[in-house]
């Protein structure tokens, strides 16, 4: 019994489904001479015939359910990334500058000094930054941006002036 389940298993799965439909349109309507398939076409051809429907409507259903699946994770990560979009709307004029400074200098790990801390902080308590391993100073603590972040920072660059660039022009 257990060996039956298996198998049950086996064919519920969209590749076998698929095997077992194909070989099953083989046999039924094709039937091959050299494999010598009409006894068996004449004797059982009807339920060749349903399990060969059967494993079709598996088929498509399985192939329904991956698709809906890719879909629904496409449509999670769209999600995602537009409320990320509207939460770095909501990034302080000080926190801007510490993600600023790492897009213009082109680098996606930042460190958090004294003069920093409090917008790092910031930052990994909105999940936008993560500390980066085990390694730290008393002074310097680094610090990577997660990837989604920096994708999404790299698309509105223009929303993130260069930090050195500010000073430049009040001096």
């Amino acid at each position: 019994m257990e060996q039956v389940s298996e198998i049950i298993k086996l064919c519920l799965r969209a590749r076998y489904s698929f095997a077992i439909w194909i070989t099953g349109l083989v046999a039924l309507l094709l039937k091959p001479s050299f494999l010598q398939l009409d006894r068996l076409s004449a004797d059982y051809g009807k339920y060749v015939g349903a399990i060969s429907f059967f494993a079709f409507v598996i088929w498509v259903i399985e192939i329904g359910l991956l698709l809906f699946e890719k879909v629904m994770a496409w449509k999670v990560a769209k999600d995602d990334d537009r409320k990320l979009g509207e939460f770095l709307n909501t990034l302080t004029r000080s926190e801007r500058k510490v993600l600023a400074r790492a897009l213009h200098n082109n680098v996606q790990t930042i460190t958090s000094l004294r003069g920093n801390a409090d917008d790092a902080l910031s930052l990994i308590a909105k999940g936008l930054i993560q500390q980066a391993g085990e390694e730290r100073t008393e002074y310097v603590t680094p610090f990577i941006i997660s990837s989604k972040v920096w994708g999404l920072i790299k698309k509105r660059k223009a929303e993130f002036p260069n930090p050195s660039e500010e000073r430049k022009a009040i001096s």
